[in-house]
This record gives C-alpha cells, structure tokens and sequence, in this order.
C-alpha cells in the first residue's frame, strides 16, 4: 500500500492537470471520473473509454490554431491543454495496454 491506494492501482492510472480536466467536464463533454483529486492533479484510469475524448479536447486547445488565449485564464487553460496530451500520450493504447497487463 502506497500514499495513493493500493500499490497495483496505481500502475494503471494516468496524471493529468486539474484546471483542464475540470473545463472540459464543465462543458459538458464525456469525460472520465478522477480516481483520485489533489491541488493540482487528477487520476484517471488509463483503458478507460472516455479517455480519447479528453485527449482530442486538449489536442484542439493546446493547438497554436486552437482557441486564442488572449487573457491569462485562456493562457492558463491552453498550458494545462497541453501538459494533459503529454501526459495522455505517455498512455499506451488499448491493445498494447491490455498485453502489457496480461
């Protein structure tokens, strides 16, 4: 048992940015339940089938064509966009997920 949980829960959770997550979960949109909430993070569970949704949202954000960020909300929010694809991408995809779990 680890500060997080069980230590084997935690092998199949992903990190990302609070202030993203929660702006796209205020419009709205699918988005994953957070296994676990700190000041500055949310888990989320890797295989889970909403986790593309996000992932495109902050790809669509985080993008220098995406919505301008003109304020520093807006500069904040396209910051978190972008620290959530990078820690999304580190996901392996279903399939590889489910070999690497077998």
């Amino acid at each position: 048992m680890n500060k997080y949980g069980p230590k084997d829960r935690t092998s199949d959770l992903v990190r990302v940015p609070k202030r993203f997550y929660w702006d796209h979960m205020e419009r709205m949109l699918p988005t994953p339940p957070a296994i676990k909430e700190t000041v500055h993070h949310v888990w989320l569970e890797m295989d889970h089938p909403d986790l593309p949704e996000l992932k495109s949202d902050a790809l669509y954000y985080s993008d220098a064509y995406g919505p301008e960020a003109d304020d520093r909300f807006s500069r904040l929010l396209k910051a978190s966009a972008q620290k959530t694809v990078d820690s999304l991408e580190a996901v392996p995809s279903p399939e590889k997920f489910k070999r690497l779990t077998s």
